[in-house]
């Protein structure tokens, strides 16, 4: 299991392979408390979590003890944001 830096390390130098910028809205807490907005990752003992809110309000949320799970749900919201942007952009 993952700390949660690390975590966030892998994270980022996979987006890296994609363009994905350090300064994306992904969340990494210290600890467990979400965040009102946007994706917030973290890991516990046992599970990674990825949750995304709005409005105070989870949207979605995915818990596993694969990281190749987490991070499959992960790349899918990154990529299909990244892509809605290039459409706007062009």
């Amino acid at each position: 299991m993952l700390t949660p830096t690390e975590m966030r390390d892998k994270v980022y130098e996979l987006g890296q392979r994609i363009g994905l910028d350090k300064d994306s809205n992904l969340l990494f807490p210290e600890d467990e408390n979400l965040h009102g907005e946007g994706a917030s990752i973290h890991v516990n003992d046992t599970l990674y979590h990825y949750t995304i809110m709005e409005r105070g309000k989870v949207v979605k949320e995915y818990e596993s003890k694969d990281l190749d799970e987490i991070l499959f749900q992960l790349f899918y919201d990154i990529t299909f944001d990244m892509a809605c942007k290039y459409e706007l952009e062009h």
